[in-house]
């Protein structure tokens, strides 16, 4: 389904799983005149109401999708990550082993099959910020953490808990009489299920044909039931290929928004043109640029500051993707005037040009008679704003240039150096924050398989940007209401310049809670070049909500500052699977798979792409490339007296159905 995009795509995934939908406002309130109760599975009705609400939130009717969800609730200090951590340890943590989604406030939604029990929504009625959503209730759809193949039945256990005296009866079994009011939700869900492995129209229709008559009370038209299973079976199976690529990255949640940060972005963003996000992360690394490194987090032996890399990435100069800049040097120069003059540069070309800018001072004499040689710099702090980040690949692409090496051990720690016989090609505690701007096409071609194995991508936060709105006389981002704003963070520098925030900030206990609980579904899947450059989520994750945290002047990481910085990266990370999606960074096997996409091909046919240039051992390297991936395997077929090699795209790739 190529017409299909964000949340419409959203809708018609969860129709496919059985699981009825219906159009949200922003506020969660449905759009429809009877909320879920209008809920359908049917694309066509689905369709006309995204065509009407193209910017609907996707509801889901939980008792109509025969579900059962625990909504674990973070908001205005809800303590619902704590009582369901003991709710855990007393049911046993395998409850925890099923569909996850979190939401935009941080919360976490459990899915469960209901298995036949009789669970009503309800309001900590569980226990305290841990709402119920099953019969008469509904959630709004976000992003999986744990997809719906990990969907489980719900645990005995907590059946009872929940329902403790429709437990006692003992729970209905599933092939119990489905009554009229569920019938057709019920066996849509079946469909859903049948549909989902690959099983076709006409096998579904003779199951649900089967499943009406013995319980269904009273049966629905044999017509109606035949609609259901040719509505479902519109949808593709699970893990069917489709020529859709990812979406475009949803917007950037409320969470993102704290603070004195988010707040200056709210400001800015009706009167400037570039892409809010980008404003946003453009501003997270001007602010760690300015904090310094004298706060940090530690992991294990690992210190981690406020020192990011990030690079907006654009189709062209008509996304504005470099507008984003001027709003935020303007406010940090107020708060720190020196910064904005001794510390912000742009040009990178060589590692040694880079270590000269932030190098340690040197000596030079007999010892007990040194004097300096050169006095180094004295302020490590170092912004660099690349304009044209194409230009910096392209320098790291020549021979024995040094850079790439250079940027990650800065990154890392601060500290670099060069083996060369020249005195300064060594730095220590660096601070070097750095922002580029790319556009998708240049960052796709320039972007080799090493850059992304060896750690250099998976260092930065890529983050899509497109122009936000038109405003052909510029518009006014000095506005008195970014002057408070300014001054809070003005108040907070001078106490972090004075060293009052200097060493460890440590997670708050709600934080790390939050933490412990997001951590697994951090893990980046898979071993192509998308989650090469995922790999460094925890330490981004964690290098964010520092930067929140001291915008905030907060001696530790509090829940809020989490929150903001997973809604960042889930931005950032959207962005990576939209701009590389099936990317392996192998260009004559990216090139193979394009091909593939459109038919199979024989070993010859391969060959023939390249005209016939390419060796033998760079064709075997690029085929194992994406066998290895899981993008395409190769078959041997009968010719005549002879097996030829073929060729063809596995459904992770998105080619077409053969």
């Amino acid at each position: 389904m190529s017409d299909t995009s964000g949340n419409l795509k959203t809708a018609l995934e969860n129709a496919a799983r059985g699981w009825p939908v219906f159009p949200c406002r922003p506020d969660k309130s449905p759009y429809t005149a009877h909320g879920f109760k209008d809920a359908s599975t049917d694309e066509t009705v689905i369709r006309e109401w995204w065509r009407r609400f193209p910017d609907a939130r996707v509801g889901i009717d939980t008792g109509g999708g025969g579900l059962v969800v625990v909504d674990v609730d973070v908001k205005n200090n809800a303590p619902g990550h704590e009582n369901w951590a003991q709710i855990a340890d007393e049911l046993g943590a395998e409850i925890l082993e099923t569909t996850l989604t979190r939401t935009q406030s941080g919360g976490l939604h459990y899915y469960y099959r209901c298995n036949g029990h009789s669970i009503a929504s309800s309001a900590g009625k569980l226990a305290p910020g841990i709402d119920i959503r099953a019969q008469g209730g509904y959630v709004i759809a976000y992003d999986f953490l744990y997809g719906p193949e990990r969907l489980r039945d719900l645990p005995e256990s907590l059946a009872a808990r929940l329902a403790p005296n429709e437990h006692q009866k003992s729970a209905a079994p599933v092939g119990d009489a489905i009554a009229e009011g569920s019938r057709n939700a019920t066996l849509t869900s079946f469909a859903g299920t049948m549909r989902h492995p690959g099983m076709s129209e006409e096998a579904i229709a003779a199951a649900l044909l089967a499943e009406n008559d013995r319980r269904c009370k009273p049966p629905l038209p044999a017509s109606e039931v035949r609609a259901i299973a040719a509505s479902v079976a519109r949808y593709a199976p699970a893990g069917t290929p489709t020529t859709a690529g990812p979406s475009w990255p949803e917007p950037l949640g409320e969470a993102a928004y704290h603070g004195p940060l988010g707040g200056l972005v709210k400001v800015w963003e009706p009167e400037c043109e570039a892409d809010p996000a980008a404003l946003l992360v453009t501003l997270l690394v001007g602010w760690g640029s300015v904090v310094g490194a004298g706060p940090y987090h530690t992991v294990n032996a690992d210190r981690h500051r406020a020192r990011l890399f990030a690079c907006v990435v654009g189709d062209s100069g008509n996304s504005r993707k470099g507008m984003s800049y001027g709003p935020s040097r303007r406010a940090l120069a107020k708060i720190d005037p020196e910064w904005d003059a001794n510390c912000r540069e742009g040009g990178l070309s060589t590692g040694e040009g880079l270590i000269s800018r932030v190098r340690d001072r040197t000596w030079k004499g007999d010892p007990g008679k040194q004097r300096i040689d050169d006095p180094g710099v004295a302020d490590k702090r170092l912004f660099l704003r690349e304009e044209e980040f194409a230009r910096v690949t392209t320098a790291m692409s020549r021979d024995k240039n040094t850079l790439s090496q250079i940027i990650r051990n800065l990154w890392d720690t601060g500290d670099a150096s060069v083996l060369t016989k020249g005195p300064h090609d060594k730095t220590t505690g660096a601070h070097v924050c750095l922002i580029g701007n790319i556009t998708q096409s240049e960052l796709r071609r320039a972007l080799t398989e090493c850059d992304a194995k060896n750690g250099f991508a998976n260092r930065f936060l890529w983050v899509c940007a497109k122009r936000a709105r038109s405003l052909p006389r510029g518009g006014n981002v000095d506005l008195p209401a970014a002057q408070p704003l300014v001054h809070a963070l003005q108040e907070t520098f001078g106490l972090i310049h004075a060293g009052e925030f200097d060493g460890e900030i440590p997670w708050s206990e709600e934080a790390g809670g939050l933490w412990d609980v997001s951590y697994e579904g951090l893990f980046a899947a898979g071993d192509g070049l998308t989650a090469a450059i995922l790999a460094r989520s925890h330490s981004q994750v964690l290098r964010l909500a520092l930067t929140y945290a001291l915008a905030d002047g907060s001696h530790a990481i509090e829940l809020v500052h989490l929150e903001a910085a997973l809604e960042v990266w889930r931005y950032c990370a959207a962005s990576v699977r939209y701009i590389f999606g099936d990317r392996t960074g192998n260009a004559t096997a990216d090139k193979i798979l394009d091909a593939l996409k459109h038919g199979n091909l024989s070993r010859t046919q391969i060959n023939e792409l390249f005209g016939g240039h390419k060796l033998k051992p760079e064709l075997d390297a690029a085929l194992a490339t994406l066998a290895e991936a899981g993008l395409a395997h190769c078959e041997k077929v009968d010719e005549g007296n002879s097996h030829v090699e073929v060729w063809r795209a596995d459904p992770a790739a998105g080619g077409r159905l053969r």
